[in-house]
């Protein structure tokens, strides 16, 4: 299941690049994040987007990116955060990437963009 609706890379790349060096080089610490982003958005919109992500509209796999890449560089940041300039460089970090996982659940809960979803 791991890196289906991310890559490693799209998680690096959220965490900035005064995240640990240790934790970006670890494949299985990136395994497990992506693991956790991928159960907790399926869990959310009750769908099972790994298993039907060949057929989606690509719009969708951008914002199932967006989640899952956001939830893994903070967990990426969270891991430690003594790289950053300060704690609060961090914590604003964190507030983007959380607003953006909100926008994107939003976004793939809604009935209203069902149709799009399903590519109706």
């Amino acid at each position: 299941m791991a890196f289906t609706l991310c890559s490693s890379q799209a998680i690096i790349a959220k965490a900035g690049a005064q995240a640990n060096s240790d934790a970006v080089a670890s494949l299985a610490l990136l395994t497990q994040y992506s693991e956790e982003a991928e159960a907790e958005i399926m869990a959310i919109t009750r769908k099972d987007w790994t298993t039907d992500y060949a057929g989606l509209d690509s719009g969708v796999s951008a914002i199932l990116d967006m989640y899952c890449s956001c939830h893994g560089g903070s967990n990426l940041i969270n891991y430690d955060m003594g790289g950053y300039t300060s704690r609060e460089e961090a914590r604003l970090m964190l507030n983007f990437l959380d607003q953006r996982m909100k926008v994107a659940a939003s976004l793939l809960r809604d009935k209203k963009v069902e149709t799009f979803i399903d590519g109706a």
